[in-house]
């Protein structure tokens, strides 16, 4: 007999969470343990009811829908949170996935595709609607490599990377065949 996955529907209409609701109810593995239509209740019943699943969306999130991730990572490290969304949100996307979003879903997708998806992040598969993954890749290629923006020589960026592993200066100058001093005045 397989485990059943319990489900915490934080969503802000009342008639959108009751469609979730009976959608849920459709799928015998699935067991709606709590709903509600705001981020601070989403917390505490998180903290309650120990939920496998969080479906919400970005209004019940509030302004900063990545700390409000983090905030249920803490209390409830075990819990994946699913984003229910009209539109890609490209303004926190890929700090969403930062944030280790299991999933971010458009409401235009079909049941079953909703009921896949929380099959799908329960066993540990990210899953984000089509136009969402557009949106990330989009965002990525946009995204300036740190290394270019900081105008740093090959020379610097190596000893950088050596410095990040933790080396000290009188390794990096001896695999740079540098003396450690100038390895000082570069750090």
């Amino acid at each position: 007999m397989s485990k059943t996955t319990r489900i915490l529907v934080a969503v802000q209409e009342h008639v959108e969470r009751v469609g979730i609701q009976t959608l849920l109810s459709n799928d015998s593995g699935l067991i709606v343990v709590a709903e509600t239509d705001n981020g601070e209740e989403t917390i505490r019943l998180c903290r309650e009811t120990k939920p496998d699943v969080i479906l919400t969306t970005l209004h019940v999130a509030g302004s900063e829908p990545v700390e409000f991730v983090t905030r249920l990572h803490r209390c409830c490290p075990q819990t994946k949170i699913l984003f229910w969304s009209t539109r890609c949100e490209a303004i926190c996307l890929q700090e969403l996935v930062r944030a280790d979003v299991a999933g971010y879903l458009l409401k235009e997708a079909k049941s079953e595709a909703v009921l896949k998806t929380i099959h799908a992040i329960v066993a540990d598969i990210h899953c984000f609607s089509q136009p969402v993954i557009a949106k990330l890749i989009e965002q990525e290629e946009d995204e300036p490599n740190p290394i270019e923006i900081l105008g740093l020589t090959q020379r610097e960026q190596q000893i950088l990377e050596l410095m990040v592993q933790g080396k000290d200066n009188s390794y990096i100058g001896t695999i740079l065949e540098l003396s450690p001093q100038t390895v000082r005045n570069y750090s």
